[in-house]
């Protein structure tokens, strides 16, 4: 591990308030921004890639999306530079290695071969899934961009599909640097499954509502490995142990590593991405500034392999009742706290409809109902408030299957930062 070289990401603390309260027992919260720096202004050809599409042509697929999916692997062929590699992998209750691993050059066998494309019977995930990593590790080689790109509409049901067992070995192939990003199309796919498979492959899950919107996801999925500045990104919080203050929470509800640090998304050039933590500080007597906590962010160089760690430390002043009172709350962290909130109650109505327990979804809805009631006028919720009316307007017609994809693609998108 190293120390990282300029230029490395920045890591800012913003607390809602800028001080702790002195003789009072408090919960803090605070805003970590990790940013990446800005794509470097001198022209660089981008890093090659070795990618696999693993296509569902299951029964469900047939028609326009099949058709769109189609088509949007074409895209993808057209897209790929003369170093690129690719694969094609098809899947329905059998696994089928439509284009052996190869290079752009022989592009024009493979569009043919795409467009042959017809559907099938059931759902192999799993298979599938590990034929297409197969294709992409065999040609593993530094410096170049390695991603599994699964699309499916269904539910996993044939060869393994326990999520759990799924998730460790999607996790253990990221490790090697081989990660997975998902698509799920419709209203039947399993978005814990396939959100899962995203977060253990150190990739992103897409929600694709409508066929059409298939082909501008794919095009920003591309870009977002184009611009990967470093992955498999962890951020650890240490509070300052010798005054008692404990980590309370981590709103994003990141999942953890081995460590118990918090996986972060793949970072991205000059794309920021925001942890909010809750802190639990008892009674601070007054002083000047008490060191409150450290963070040890990590991560991987997508192209040379090297791991690098970089620290901050927060202190904050401790100031009596009154001077503390005084200082008003930062908007955007208060506003940062009741999207990550809205989220948490998004996805607890997600689990819950998907459980069949409709009281605990209603509890959950109602939860961010009031959330989104009690938040003052802030330009930072508006977006949030907006896509919550729209979920809400699903449950109030009784589209159960939409509504749950909605609540569960929101909550996945601002938990990390998107």
């Amino acid at each position: 591990m190293t120390q990282p070289t300029t230029p490395h990401p920045t890591i800012t603390f913003r607390p809602l308030r800028p001080a702790l309260q002195s003789g009072e027992d408090q919960f803090l919260d605070v805003l970590v921004r990790v940013t990446p720096p800005a794509r470097p202004e001198t022209p660089t050809p981008r890093a090659p890639l070795n990618v696999s599409l693993v296509l569902d042509r299951s029964g469900s697929m047939q028609g326009e999306k099949l058709d769109t999916a189609k088509r949007v692997a074409l895209a993808v062929l057209d897209d790929l530079g003369p170093l690129d590699r690719f694969s094609v992998v098809t899947f329905d209750d059998a696994v089928h290695v439509l284009v052996p691993s190869t290079t752009a050059q022989n592009a024009a066998h493979a569009r043919t071969l795409i467009r042959g494309i017809e559907v099938g019977g059931s759902t192999a995930l799993f298979p599938a899934w590990v034929e297409g990593s197969t294709q992409v590790a065999a040609h593993l080689a530094p410096g170049v961009l390695s991603r599994v790109l699964l699309l499916s509409d269904g539910q996993a049901n044939a060869g393994l599909t326990d999520p759990a067992a799924i998730r460790r070995h999607v996790a253990r192939l990221a490790e090697r640097g081989v990660s997975t990003s998902t698509f799920g199309m419709g209203d039947d796919y399993d978005e814990e499954l396939l959100e899962g498979m995203a977060n253990a492959g150190d990739g992103h899950a897409y929600y694709v509502e409508r066929a059409q919107d298939l082909s501008a996801l794919f095009a920003a999925e591309l870009r977002g490995l184009a611009a990967q500045y470093g992955r498999t990104v962890s951020l650890g919080v240490e509070p300052n142990p010798g005054t008692g203050i404990r980590l309370h929470d981590t709103l994003n509800d990141f999942e953890q590593n081995a460590l118990g640090r918090a996986q972060l998304p793949n970072l991205q050039y000059g794309d920021a991405t925001d942890a909010v933590v809750r802190l639990h500080v008892p009674t601070p007597e007054q002083t000047t500034l008490l060191p409150v906590m450290r963070v040890r962010l990590a991560w991987t160089d997508p192209l040379t392999g090297r791991r690098s760690i970089l620290r901050a430390q927060l202190d904050l002043p401790v100031l009596p009742q009154d001077t503390y009172a005084a200082i008003p709350e930062d908007e955007e962290v208060a506003a940062t706290v009741t999207r990550l909130l809205l989220a948490r109650s998004k996805a607890d109505a997600a689990r819950a409809w998907k459980a069949g327990d409709h009281g605990a979804a209603a509890h959950a809805m109602t939860t961010a109902s009031m959330l989104v009631a009690s938040a003052p006028p802030s330009e930072y919720l508006q977006d949030d408030i907006a896509e919550f009316r729209v979920l809400e307007a699903h449950v109030q017609h009784g589209d159960e299957a939409r509504a749950r994809k909605i609540a569960s693609s929101q909550a996945y998108s601002r938990r990390r930062s998107r």
